[in-house]
């Protein structure tokens, strides 16, 4: 598999806004492709360890930033770990399609991830998520 480029971003911003939305962006993703990076390495070195799982977080009513601990075995705190939105059935009360997630991140525990979301909207009830760490 191929690992991601480096991130890089354009020099000239409207406003000072824009500059900070753009380097905040730019964190995310160079962030982002090290993760990558490193989980494609150690799947491709055969000697790593490549675990994955889903979980589902429950967000309290109203909730712009919710922040929970899921079960991830196997997983220690040295590992990088990769967040994304599971796919939802049309008889969930959320969809992923029309969550209006802002953020989403995972970081490595014993056995565990703590997972992240901002949203941009007032959002409650459960949330599918794919996790995979190496």
């Amino acid at each position: 598999m191929k690992k991601l480029g480096p991130v890089s971003f354009p020099q000239d911003h409207p406003s000072d806004y824009h500059r900070r939305l753009v380097v905040m962006l730019y964190q995310y993703f160079r962030d982002l492709a090290e993760r990558v990076n490193a989980l494609i390495d150690a799947s491709g070195s055969g000697g790593g360890t490549v675990i994955s799982g889903t979980a589902t977080v429950t967000v309290p009513a109203n909730s712009y930033f919710h922040e929970q601990s899921v079960t991830l075995t196997g997983c220690t705190a040295t590992m990088n770990v990769v967040c994304s939105l599971a796919r939802h059935e049309d008889t969930d009360e959320n969809s992923e399609e029309l969550l209006h997630v802002t953020a989403l991140s995972a970081d490595a525990g014993t056995d565990a991830a703590t997972v992240r979301i901002a949203f941009s909207e007032p959002t409650s009830g459960p949330v599918k998520l794919n996790l995979l760490a190496a």
